[in-house]
């Protein structure tokens, strides 16, 4: 099969074709597609992550399909900010347990394989039970605001704990992570989103600054800024955070975004003004 999106999980079912005629379908079954940069996964037949709490992250769970799960969950973390505080912990199948460790990274640069100097945030944490542990993480001073991708690796003790590792005993988790400035420390504070899932709801995002629509829309967005806040550029970014669409904003109220020729799905819009502040926006392509 081609043109799948990756790190995405995909329903299936099969059935008969014959000169007689269609058998019936199967039930239905689950793959993953994983990063063409990062093929990460592990085997979850004894242990998985069956927590990973980080800011307004927070997802229980039990074994995931192929070990691997990739989640639409996001918080937002200041650019040079320390102490961001989660938790996490492994679960088992009854009656068993096992020494596993834990190590978290952030592709601060966005090149999709987090092995460059500085990314992996949190060394490895050894956990041989299913007890909740905390943990703490920092966030250097010379990276570039915007969305990126936070990898959680667990796997079985002994094993290597590097971030595109395949097919060690564990589970692998990625989550998005906005890094803000610290003047945009509660960003997401201002944009007011439905409860519903965003795929099914039609809405408009907007704060007091920002009102786009329709959102979702069929790839071409309408912006419009008001006084507060005039922004003078913008990126966008699809949802495994590569550079859509960047371009120069007039000065005109309304303007049109143009994301016709782009796949259906979730982006992250951030538009930045003449002296630096940003805003985040969601777009969602139907």
């Amino acid at each position: 099969m081609s043109g799948l999106n990756q790190e995405t999980l995909y329903d299936f079912r099969v059935r008969v074709n014959c000169t007689s005629g269609n058998g019936n379908y199967s039930t239905i079954a689950q793959f993953h597609t994983y990063s063409a940069f990062c093929r990460s996964y592990g085997v979850n037949t004894w242990e998985w992550i069956d927590l990973f709490s980080l800011g307004t992250i927070n997802r229980v769970s039990g074994k995931d399909v192929q070990g691997y799960f990739n989640s639409s969950q996001s918080t937002d973390l200041v650019i040079g900010s320390t102490g961001n505080v989660g938790q996490l912990s492994a679960g088992f199948n009854p009656g068993e347990s096992y020494t596993d460790r834990f190590v978290i990274y952030i592709d601060f640069n966005r090149n999709g394989d987090f092995n460059d100097p500085g990314e992996r945030v949190l060394a490895p944490l050894t956990t041989n039970n299913g007890n909740n542990y905390n943990f703490s993480i920092s966030i250097p001073n010379n990276v570039t605001p915007g969305p990126t991708k936070l990898k959680v690796v667990m796997r079985r003790g002994g094993a290597t704990n590097t971030p595109c590792a395949q097919g060690t005993r564990g589970e692998v988790e990625d989550y998005v992570v906005n890094l803000v400035g610290s003047s945009n420390r509660n960003i997401d504070n201002y944009i007011h989103q439905d409860e519903l899932n965003p795929l099914t709801q039609s809405r408009s995002v907007s704060d007091d600054d920002i009102k786009i629509t329709p959102n979702p829309s069929d790839g071409i967005f309408t912006l419009n800024v008001y006084e507060n806040f005039q922004p003078s550029s913008y990126k966008i970014f699809n949802s495994i955070h590569s550079l859509v669409q960047q371009k120069s904003l007039s000065n005109d109220s309304s303007q049109q975004i143009d994301l016709s020729e782009s796949r259906p799905g979730l982006y992250f819009m951030i538009l930045t003004n003449q002296i630096g502040e940003s805003r985040l926006v969601r777009l969602i392509k139907m």
